[in-house]
Order: C-alpha cells, then sequence, then structure tokens
C-alpha cells in the first residue's frame, strides 16, 4: 500500500510475485466452504493473506496496479445508454477463466472482490489487526483485541473501494460519461472518509479530499479543485504539500495567477 501511495507500481507487482510463490494451498475447509467455487481474485487474496484485511489490501493495491496497464476499462465511452446496456451484457468480465496467477486477474475482479469483503467479511469489531504496544499495552483486559484501526476498518475499506473504482472507471481517458461516474465514486469516498475521526497516523493513507481535487483539476473544474483543497488545508491538513500545490495550480487556472490562493 505504501509502494501504491507513491505510484511505484514495479514494486508492487514484485511483492505480489513474491507472495505468489510463497502461497499456502487451498485447504479442505475452504473448498467446503465454497461449494460454487469462487472468482480467482478471492482464491489468490485468500492463499497469501490470513486475514480479511489483508486480504482487502491485496484486492485494493492490485485493483490499483491493474489501472496502469494501459488496459480499456469495460465502462461506457459515450452517452448512449442503450449503447452502454448492450456493451455491459456482451462486455462484462467473468471469472470464467481459472487462473493461478494475479497478472491474469481483472481489474474489475479486484474490485468486485474487495467490495464483497467489505460487505461481508470485514467488520467494525474484528480482532484481525494487532498493534504492539498500543493494543491495550499487550496486557490482558476487556479492551485487549482492539487496535485503534478496528472500530473503523469497514469505513476505511469503503473508501478504498470507492477510489478504486473512480480510478479503474477513467484510466486516464476523462471522456463525459466517465468522469460522471468517477466524479460519483470520489465524492462518495470523500464523504465516508469525512466520517473517519481525528488519529495520528491517519486510518487511511490517502485523503479521498485531494483524490476529487485533483480529479477536478483534469476535467477542467479549476473552481471545484480550488474548493477542495482549500477545504482539505483548512480543515484538515494544514501546510500539506500536495493540497498546497494544488491550490496553486487550481488558483492558476481559476484566477490567472497562484498567488490567489494566499489570499
Amino acid at each position: 500500500v505504501i509502494a501504491a501511495r507513491f505510484g511505484r507500481w514495479d514494486e508492487v507487482r514484485a511483492a505480489a510475485d513474491a507472495a505468489e510463490l510463497r502461497r499456502a494451498p487451498l485447504s479442505k475447509a475452504y473448498v467446503d466452504a465454497n461449494p460454487q467455487g469462487t472468482t480467482n481474485a478471492e482464491r489468490w487474496t485468500w492463499r497469501v493473506a490470513a486475514s480479511p484485511w489483508g486480504r482487502a489490501q491485496w484486492a485494493y493495491a492490485l485493483g490499483l496496479a491493474s489501472t496502469k496497464d494501459g488496459a480499456e476499462p469495460e465502462y461506457p465511452d459515450n452517452d448512449n445508454d442503450e449503447a452502454y446496456t448492450q456493451r455491459a451484457t456482451t462486455n462484462k468480465p467473468t471469472d470464467t477463466k481459472t487462473t493461478e496467477s494475479w497478472r491474469e486477474i481483472s481489474g474489475w475482479e479486484w474490485i468486485e472482490h474487495l467490495r464483497k469483503l467489505t460487505i461481508r467479511k470485514i467488520t467494525d469489531d474484528s480482532p484481525d489487526v494487532h498493534v504492539p504496544g498500543l493494543t491495550a499495552r499487550n496486557v490482558s483486559s476487556p479492551f485487549d483485541h482492539y487496535s485503534p484501526f478496528c472500530p473503523w476498518k469497514r469505513l476505511i475499506a469503503s473508501v478504498m473501494v470507492e477510489t478504486l473504482q473512480a480510478a479503474y472507471v477513467v484510466k486516464g481517458e476523462y471522456t463525459p460519461n466517465k468522469a460522471l461516474m468517477a466524479k460519483y465514486h470520489l465524492q462518495t469516498a470523500v464523504k465516508m472518509y469525512d466520517k473517519l475521526p481525528y488519529f495520528e497516523p491517519e486510518h487511511h493513507y490517502l485523503p479521498a479530499r485531494q483524490c476529487l481535487g485533483e480529479f477536478y483539476l483534469r476535467t477542467g473544474d479549476f473552481a471545484g479543485a480550488y474548493k477542495q483543497f482549500a477545504r482539505d488545508l483548512d480543515d484538515d491538513h494544514p501546510q500539506n504539500p500536495w493540497s498546497l500545490r494544488g491550490l496553486e495550480r487550481a488558483a492558476a487556472r481559476t484566477f490567472g495567477n497562484e498567488s490567489a490562493c494566499n489570499e
């Protein structure tokens, strides 16, 4: 996830290759619990991660990496609803091909896997995350299984779902229909992110409002970008260099000069 934060996709892929080499076989208990079969993404993360939260992080990181491979996303590229409906029914990704390699799993499969994990497996009181020294100081108490992140994991995972889906929608191509859908996902991510309480370090590594501001810059809504970056600096991340630079870029296009961001 740290490598994904800074766009080091080769490191993400190398980590996935290493995990794939060490993966565990599917247990009989897993096969018995899934008589109808599972998706490639579900099988892959189950074999490399021991908890739903760990599987969610893999799905998120590899889903983001899949948006950098240049493949065409399975979303409409025009405003013709009828054309989209026809395309969706004929081109929607499926899991008919079984694969053992993460490199053959589509971005859409990672999104659906992450969404299912968020809804079905990740609970707010899950004891999966333990932080030595922070989790009740390693003593026995009614709170010994809680970490500072536990009560908010489902909300964090929801932010991950929405930001991943926005990235997959556009893949660098901001056509009107794709931009509209990406905007919806990012606005939803911002609403969820705003519900997270103050904590250091932050619960999620990537502030959703910064993503929305960057999206507005790339789609030409410079006033909208200015508003998002300004609010992020005022309310959440004072003096944050990412938001400061975003505000400067938005000011230059909105007011004609970057100095307006200081007014």
